[in-house]
């Protein structure tokens, strides 16, 4: 499970954990007793959405989210104008793994061999074949914006920060 998520290729993007239980075959029990016994921090990730009107702040959460959306209001004033009322929402965590060691030189043909049958026989031609796998999470507004472009799905930028993690939607 550590080994999955420390090799994935942007590992402190956003992954649900509906996403880690079909990709691993692990529960989100399991996950959390995983992650507590090979140290793997997970970090909260939230979107902040568009400004909020004052009449139908209801109603604009809802035709975005629905009941995961709750008002932020920006009292530092970092998203705008101080005092300013958002919609936000959590996302799906990061997480952060240690580093694994690498396999040793008398294990590494053994290994390779085995990892290129689960390759052909498993990746090959599905869903779940990196060719066909959309990124929505980005690590700035112009690989955003580009990727918008293509496939005019939601996409997500992300803005710094350390333990918790602000992203920005681009619709």
């Amino acid at each position: 499970y550590a080994a999955y998520l420390s090799g994935r290729p942007h590992n402190d993007m956003p992954i649900a954990r509906e996403t880690l239980t079909v990709v691993t075959g692990v529960d989100e029990r399991t996950q959390k007793a995983y992650e507590q016994r090979a140290g793997i921090a997970a970090t909260s990730n939230f979107c902040i959405g568009e400004r909020l009107a004052s009449d139908d702040a209801q109603a604009q959460a809802w035709a975005h989210r629905g009941q995961g959306a709750f008002k932020l209001t920006d009292k530092k004033g970092k998203q705008g104008t101080p005092g300013q009322t958002y919609l936000a929402w959590q996302m799906p965590n990061s997480y952060q793994t240690k580093q694994q060691k690498p396999c040793p030189r008398g294990k590494q043909r053994r290994v390779n061999r085995e990892l290129k049958v689960l390759l052909y026989k498993t990746a090959a031609g599905n869903s779940s074949s990196p060719e066909n796998h959309q990124r929505h999470y980005y690590p700035n507004g112009g690989d955003a914006a580009r990727a918008y472009g293509r496939n005019h799905e939601p996409v997500y930028w992300q803005r710094g920060g350390k333990g918790l993690k602000v992203w920005h939607e681009l619709r």
